[in-house]
């Protein structure tokens, strides 16, 4: 909301229409953040570090500390510092220091307190569509438990991701079709 439209109004309560107060003013970045910041450690400190697998699509722990770390990284960036009518600070500033350095604490934070997500480490494709072992297919696995290295995602198909190897390795390869390859004419 607020990448997207700056400052909002924080509202935590049912609004009536019949509200005198229902048309204020907007709140300042920092009680856009401030209030973003207690919505995320009321989610850390109250979800799951994983759910179960039929719960898989749901946020967790883990997904609330990168959702405040990210949103800790847009809060240091230059362009929301500064006076918000003339976004951003000059080119080449830094601004407020301590800004980053609660970013790289929330990032820490997400990366250190969990004993699940990693990076998975690439492995040599047995075949370029098989289906076991390769990465794409257990990134391409966001449906459930196995997949390390995503913290969230909306998974729309499984069969999609792991389909990608097959679009997107050259023709020459046994079982590909290379669809984004560029051709020979070029």
């Amino acid at each position: 909301l607020m990448r997207r439209y700056g400052r909002y109004v924080i509202s935590t309560k049912v609004e009536e229409l019949d509200d005198p107060d229902l048309y204020r003013d907007r709140n300042t970045v920092a009680e856009c953040v401030a209030q973003m910041m207690s919505d995320c450690d009321s989610a850390i400190e109250m979800l799951p570090a994983l759910w179960d697998e039929d719960n898989w699509h749901r946020a967790n722990r883990t997904a609330a500390q990168a959702l405040k770390a990210r949103i800790l990284l847009y809060y240091a960036s230059p362009l929301y510092q500064g006076n918000f009518e003339e976004p951003g600070l000059p080119a080449g500033s830094v601004g407020d220091v301590q800004r980053w350095i609660d970013a790289v604490n929330a990032y820490r934070a997400a990366i250190n307190d969990n004993d699940f997500y990693n990076i998975e480490q690439p492995t040599v494709w047995k075949r370029p569509w098989s289906q076991e072992g390769t990465y794409n297919y257990v990134v391409g696995l966001t449906g459930n438990l196995d997949n390390h290295e995503i913290i969230y995602d909306v998974g729309y198909s499984t069969s999609y991701s792991i389909y990608n190897e097959r679009y997107s390795l050259p023709s020459e390869l046994e079982g590909c079709y290379g669809y984004t390859n560029p051709t020979q004419e070029m």
